[in-house]
């Protein structure tokens, strides 16, 4: 039943892309004004996330019955409406019920499994991925011919479904009177004060559950927030692609999005039409309905690979991602180039998102019982982040169809590229500032001046080092928009490959180095005492170590509120710092640029680079007095 519910949900979320075009004559607005009617549904399906706190309290049965109810309804009247506010009213509550949907169905799904959900999450969104198929196949005959505006019947598959989503509902709510399903209980500690108001003791109940569902530790938290993240990018990426793709090519027309798939779907026809290579909005269709196709192939075939032991979760996700990167890849090489190009792009892209959202949830039921308070941070911070896209496709994908890509680069940046080369570079930053403060304890502030100091030659080093492979003759050429071409610029590209080689060298060999010393001296950091929760013989060794992560945090960050109140603060310091040093030293040459005074900018910005070394120079001599007071 799970798998037909989110089937007719998904149905509800594709088909707002099938209408764009027909909903600009019935309303008779522009693309722009229809396209922000995604932006307020995206909006209100955050809202209905926040439904994880009524179906808490009410059985999962009569809400599901309600909400199909309440969806059907909005679909039937949707082509009726004559004012398009009337339009924007109707998207939101259908985007309130779309959010709730989406709670219901994939934690209902986890709470039965538990553990082994992996396959039957998989198989809950191959349902959805049947829906992007049909949903084309479905609206394409009754959609409008954008020469002749009168054919449109686009409300006949609007009552369809919208009555086959109330009987659905109707169906769910009956089975409620033949077995009422009990809900997985969550532990938690409350004591019922019978000398309180009932105000107050459902106030401390619902606080108590809160706090057990949602934040039964930090650690646990954060694994909640971080997967809520990863399922909020999935959906963007899905979204813009399927919403999108079928504007991308036919010169720059606005076509009919025929198919959709949340934003990849409801865009990527948009996307195809509008590029350089003039495809035809029947093959830009058809390239949607091979993007439906992968999707269905990759959740199908991961409902019986997700059921092998050494397939985990993590390893699900990362491919996954490094398969939808591959895909952005390719777009951005052969969006105007080479229309076969686009097709591989497409059928990767379908493989690579497809078990992304289901391996989500599936990475926090591992570490952590799901409930639907977690559900509700999960589609709430999905809603918000779904709700920019529109807004940025309605503004800029008439005139340039890459946006797409851009918006989809951005999101997988987020998860590929900070969590590696920034969490490396952060992880260095903080290795060296810890351990030498570690190593010296409260003397430490000579010895981390030192450190600085050091970090401060090398941005008087680095303009020096690159200076030789940056000819002024190629950065105007660059820069001049009359000369400026492709060619120009892999130039300099292919120049400045050599000193990013020589540091990057230079990096692996003092790596090397310092792990060598591994082998010589092993260093015994410092030990901080506390107070360690006693593991249960039955939790598994992920529970083990959230456990003892909650352990570490209590008794090294927060031992009390006086010292975090000093940690959050002096955190705050080194971020003021850390961002007006970063700012200062990549924006000085724009700054002076801008202001036109003629100063040479590389000479500034060497003096900047001297008086800070200058100052930290001076600042070792005075923090060893200080220490030694």
């Amino acid at each position: 039943m799970m798998c037909i519910a989110y089937f007719l949900f998904a149905f509800n979320n594709y088909q707002t892309g099938q209408s764009f075009t027909d909903f600009e004559h019935i309303y008779g607005q522009s693309f722009t004004v229809i396209s922000y009617a995604n932006t307020i549904r995206a909006f209100s399906y955050a809202i209905g996330a926040l439904n994880g706190f009524i179906i808490n309290a009410v059985n999962k049965q009569l809400v599901i019955m309600v909400y199909f109810i309440l969806e059907g309804s909005t679909q039937i009247i949707v082509s009726y409406l004559k004012y398009v506010e009337v339009l924007y009213l109707d998207y939101a509550i259908n985007g309130f019920v779309a959010g709730a949907l989406e709670l219901i169905t994939n934690v209902w799904t986890v709470e039965m499994w538990g553990r082994e959900c992996g396959p039957y999450v998989q198989a809950v969104h191959w349902g959805g991925s049947i829906a992007a198929i049909l949903t084309p196949q479905i609206f394409a005959p009754y959609t409008m011919d954008p020469k002749h505006p009168d054919t449109s019947r686009i409300e006949i598959p609007y009552i369809i479904l919208g009555c086959i989503s109330i009987g659905f509902g109707l169906f769910m709510g009956s089975l409620y009177f033949y077995e009422k399903y009990v809900p997985r209980e969550v532990k938690r500690n409350h004591v019922i004060d019978t000398k309180e108001s009932r105000v107050m003791q459902k106030f401390r109940e619902a606080n108590a559950i809160v706090i057990a569902e949602l934040r039964p530790s930090i650690p646990k938290h954060i694994v909640v927030v971080l997967c809520s993240f990863m399922v909020a990018i999935a959906l963007t990426l899905q979204w813009s692609q399927f919403n999108y793709i079928i504007t991308y090519v036919e010169d720059f027309m606005v076509a009919i999005a025929l198919t959709l798939q949340w934003s990849q779907f409801n865009y990527i026809i948009t996307y195809v039409e509008e590029s350089d290579l003039h495809i035809q909005k029947e093959v830009a269709t058809k390239m949607n309905q091979v993007l439906a196709a992968a999707l269905l192939a990759s959740r199908g075939f991961m409902t019986f690979f997700a059921r092998l032991p050494f397939v985990t979760p993590k390893i699900i996700n990362f491919g996954s991602y490094l398969l939808i990167l591959a895909a952005e890849i390719l777009y951005l090489i052969f969006t105007n180039t080479n229309e076969t190009g686009v097709w591989v792009a497409n059928v990767i892209y379908g493989l690579g998102l497809g078990p992304v959202m289901a391996g989500a949830y599936q990475l926090a039921e591992e570490c952590l019982s799901l409930t639907d308070l977690m559900g509700v941070l999960f589609i709430f911070m999905s809603g918000f982040v779904t709700a920019i896209t529109p807004i940025i496709m309605g503004k800029f994908m008439d005139t340039k169809p890459l946006t797409l890509v851009y918006v989809n680069l951005f999101f997988i940046a987020l998860y590929i590229d900070f969590a590696v080369n920034g969490f490396v570079s952060g992880g260095i930053e903080l290795c060296i500032n810890i351990w030498v403060a570690e190593m010296w304890g409260k003397e430490c502030g000579p010895y981390l001046q030192l450190v600085h100091c050091v970090g401060s030659i090398s941005s008087i080093i680095t303009p020096e080092l690159f200076e030789p492979f940056l000819t002024a003759d190629d950065i105007n050429k660059c820069t001049d928009d009359s000369v400026a071409d492709s060619s120009h610029k892999w130039a300099i590209i292919s120049k400045l490959y050599i000193p990013y080689t020589v540091l990057g060298a230079i990096t692996i060999f003092l790596g090397l180095i310092l792990g060598c010393l591994y082998c010589y001296k092993k260093y015994n950091k410092r030990q901080i005492t506390g107070d360690v929760l006693k593991d249960n013989k039955t939790d598994t060794k992920t529970r083990k170590t959230l456990n003892k992560m909650n352990t570490i945090f209590i008794t090294e960050f927060m031992p009390s509120k006086a010292i975090l109140i000093i940690i959050v603060m002096c955190g705050y310091v080194i971020s003021i710092a850390q961002t007006v040093q970063w700012a200062q030293f990549n924006y000085l040459k724009s700054f002076v640029q801008f202001l036109d005074l003629g100063i040479n900018e590389t000479n500034l910005s060497l003096v900047l680079a001297v008086s800070f070394f200058v100052s930290r120079i001076i600042a070792i001599p005075v923090a060893y007095y200080l220490s030694a007071k």
